[in-house]
């Protein structure tokens, strides 16, 4: 009767890890088909809310870019223009916290000039992509979608190894999506 119960007990184990597993790799199948797909960033429509709930604090985070000059990237923990102070970097990171960014970049240099507010950051060791509000001073030089909600690289093409996307808010205004393979 003991030999019994420990078997029962072993194979109730077993059932318990099989399905434990079986959990974890339906998760990571879906997570994977996720990523793969293009459909873990922030739609579009939550990025227009972001947009139009935040539109001052983008507006005062551009105003100040051109302010500075900046030339770069600013996150919560990096900064690539080194001539601001403290005060400004901290300044720079709370209307970031405000406005849902997580990376801050601004480039002047043609054709690529923009100041761009990435709302999602996510990258590999494989590749990586992005998407966010852009403020283009002049009509981007880049495709131009109808709906940013899949992978930008079919667009562009089948051995295009990144892309870049956007579609209209309205003005200067843009949602932006980037991809690498």
């Amino acid at each position: 009767m003991r030999g019994d119960l420990q078997g029962q007990t072993i194979m109730s184990k077993t059932a318990i890890v099989c399905l434990v597993i079986a959990f974890l790799l339906a998760v990571g199948i879906w997570q994977w088909h996720r990523y793969a797909s293009g459909r873990t960033l922030t739609s579009d429509a939550d990025l227009i809310k972001i947009f139009h709930e935040h539109r001052s604090t983008l507006e005062r985070l551009h105003r100040m870019a051109v302010e500075d000059n900046l030339d770069g990237l600013i996150g919560h923990q990096f900064v690539d223009d080194k001539n601001l102070t403290q005060q400004r970097i901290n300044e720079y990171r709370n209307l970031m916290r405000r406005g849902h960014v997580e990376v801050f970049v601004a480039y002047w240099t043609p054709p690529w000039a923009r100041v761009s507010f990435w709302v999602d950051w996510q990258s590999s060791a494989i590749g990586g992509r992005l998407k966010g509000i852009a403020y283009y001073p002049e009509q981007p030089l880049t495709t131009v979608l109808p709906s940013l909600e899949e992978s930008c690289l079919p667009a562009v093409g089948p051995d295009a190894e990144s892309c870049s996307v956007v579609r209209q808010i309205e003005g200067n205004w843009w949602l932006v999506r980037e991809e690498d393979r």
